[in-house]
């Protein structure tokens, strides 16, 4: 793709190359975003399954549980010559159900890890929080005016 860049001159130059990267655009308001949320959150991550631990957190398949893995199992079924490396892991709900579920081959597992929020923001819908730290309209008022408990207690005395 090549485009016309007028140059400081006034002459007209044609650069062609790979296309730039389209600008991300604010989440909030829809202007041209320069920053993304460094808020801190745990994100759905699919794992192989034979990097799965106990001590994991899954997100079930209908997104309404994260349940730790309470058990890890591996083991290898052949069939016909061929080697299927199978996770056998078991979770435990929070009514009391317990259920064992296996995965093999390529199967991946879904499971919580550490990371950021990554919302695009503007200016205007951002606040920086810190060096190189800014949130997005979701997370600076959380910041700002805690309301959880855990939040609260979490702050020293006299920053309530």
């Amino acid at each position: 793709m090549c485009d016309h860049v007028r140059l400081p001159n006034g002459g007209v130059a044609i650069v062609c190359g790979l296309r730039r990267k389209k600008r991300q655009r604010c989440a909030f308001c829809g202007n041209p975003a320069d920053k993304l949320c460094d808020w801190k959150t745990e994100k759905p991550t699919d794992i192989p399954h034979a990097k799965l631990q106990m001590g994991d957190v899954i997100e079930t398949r209908q997104q309404k549980h994260h349940l730790p893995v309470r058990q890890v199992v591996r083991f290898v079924v052949v069939t016909a010559g061929v080697r299927y490396p199978v996770t056998m892991y078991g979770l435990q709900f929070p009514d009391g159900r317990c259920w064992v579920y296996y995965l093999w081959g390529k199967d991946k597992a879904r499971v919580l890890r550490p990371g950021t929020c990554d919302k695009p923001c503007c200016d205007t819908c951002s606040r920086e929080a810190g060096e190189d730290k800014d949130y997005c309209k979701d997370h600076w008022q959380a910041w700002e005016f805690p309301t959880s408990l855990d939040q609260t207690a979490a702050l020293p005395q006299g920053e309530v």
